[in-house]
């Protein structure tokens, strides 16, 4: 039985858009000059189940962090105290910890008259000081275009990453690695008439698990394609109705097939309000002389409101259904609510963060089973400003947990830490 419940909703894509791979290269620093300015709209955040791994440095900051036109490389070191790095493994008292992490980063940004290309990425090697066992090198790379001739529309991006540290989904220390793919288009009709079709594909493996309950984890796969018409109702608005499908499997869990119809609403107002969300309701097919059939519903929603220069909030709220790769034979059913804001204080940007995320395993007959995964309070804290006569940028960041319910270990903990990272 749900203990959360957020309104029905989508199937959308379990997307990997290029706001998911420009990762932490809003640190490097450069003049205002350098800087792309554009009247471009703003964009949605994008609305996706967990991770499990703490933020960290993971906060959305406020304009002056985005991605610079041609190639930029940059350095970032990083010293991190975790109170909670093995989950209390074993029953037994949780383990806490200093991380080191250095690592380089680049980003690349060109864009032509109908065209947009960009990069980013890094490798960091993180060392523990009590767990000599635990951390090692990590890497994250992502890429996407843009490509818009006349009523075209074409949108991809491409990532992939090796992510370490202590993850909630799994209740201990994972290296995961993660690749991720997604594609968009949308043709427009006429003046009011469009069709928008998106696919993504996503793979997981968690790796060597180190966690209270044995190495018995799975890697986890997902595909989704959507197909809608888009009526644009008003200049700020646009609303359809379309069809989802989703195909979900892990290495532990029979396949999972859901279609359906879908809902979408957008609101866009320049670069002041974004909003982007899907609704549906989804027919469950479970693989299988054991499976069963379901019906679920889904929600994706995504809201940015830049109120001025100076500050702004990003909204998301998600409810989907995920294979389990900490669970043989079950799938996960999260709902969740993150709220996060931003403000830009003189030289410094301010980033505040709270969220909550409930859990639910579901079984191949589509009845709830014990949960497995707990749920979880999330705040998270950062600020940042440029120093050394901006050639560089330092950044103190706060990330603590609250497990509410449920669980493989003791996952409560918090996460305190300095940043420094300079580009060149």
């Amino acid at each position: 039985m749900k203990r959360f419940f957020l309104p029905p909703g989508l199937f959308l894509i379990a997307s990997a858009t290029a706001q998911d791979f420009e990762t932490a290269i809003d640190d490097q620093v450069a003049t205002e000059s350098e800087i792309v300015t554009e009247s471009a709209p703003i964009s949605a955040p994008v609305a996706a189940p967990s991770d499990g791994f703490p933020q960290g440095t993971g906060l959305s900051l406020p304009p002056g962090g985005e991605m610079l036109r041609g190639f930029k490389l940059g350095l970032t070191a990083s010293a991190v105290f975790d109170s909670n790095v093995d989950s209390g493994l074993g029953g037994s008292k949780n383990e806490s910890d200093l991380i080191f992490t250095v690592g380089p980063t680049f980003t690349y940004r060109a864009e032509g008259g109908l065209w947009s290309l960009g990069a980013s990425g890094g490798l960091s090697y993180a060392s523990y000081l009590d767990n000599s066992d635990l951390g090692g090198l990590g890497y994250n790379l992502g890429v996407n275009f843009g490509y818009s001739p006349s009523r075209l529309d074409l949108k991809g991006s491409f990532g992939t990453s090796l992510t370490a540290g202590n993850n909630r989904n799994y209740g201990g220390y994972s290296e995961t690695v993660n690749y991720n793919t997604a594609f968009s288009a949308s043709y427009k009709w006429s003046a009011k008439t469009s069709f928008d079709a998106r696919f993504s594909y996503r793979w997981t493996d968690p790796g060597d698990v180190v966690s209270a309950v044995g190495n018995s984890f799975g890697g986890t796969q997902a595909t989704t394609f959507d197909l809608s018409a888009m009526w644009q109702a008003t200049p700020l608005i646009r609303v359809g109705p379309g069809v989802g499908w989703s195909w979900e499997s892990g290495d532990n869990q029979v396949d999972r097939e859901t279609v359906g119809p879908i809902l979408r609403l957008q609101y866009q107002l320049a670069r002041k309000i974004s909003l982007d969300s899907t609704f549906g309701m989804d027919f469950v097919d479970y693989a299988g002389s054991g499976g069963g059939d379901d019906t679920a519903f889904s929600t994706r929603i995504g809201l940015n409101y830049q109120a001025s220069q100076l500050w702004g909030m990003n909204l998301s709220v998600y409810q989907g259904t995920t294979a389990d790769g900490a669970t043989a034979g079950n799938y996960r059913e999260t709902s969740s609510v993150n709220l996060d804001y931003h403000r830009r204080i003189r030289r410094a940007n301010l980033a505040l963060g709270i969220g909550y995320e409930a859990n639910d395993q579901v079984s191949v007959t589509g009845g709830a089973v014990g949960n497995g995964v707990g749920d979880f309070l999330i705040f998270k804290a950062s600020v940042g400003m440029p120093v050394f006569g901006q050639r560089a940028r330092a950044s103190t960041f706060f990330d603590w947990r609250e497990e509410m319910e449920g669980g493989n270990g003791n996952d409560d903990g918090y996460q305190i830490g300095v940043s420094l990272s300079s580009g060149f």
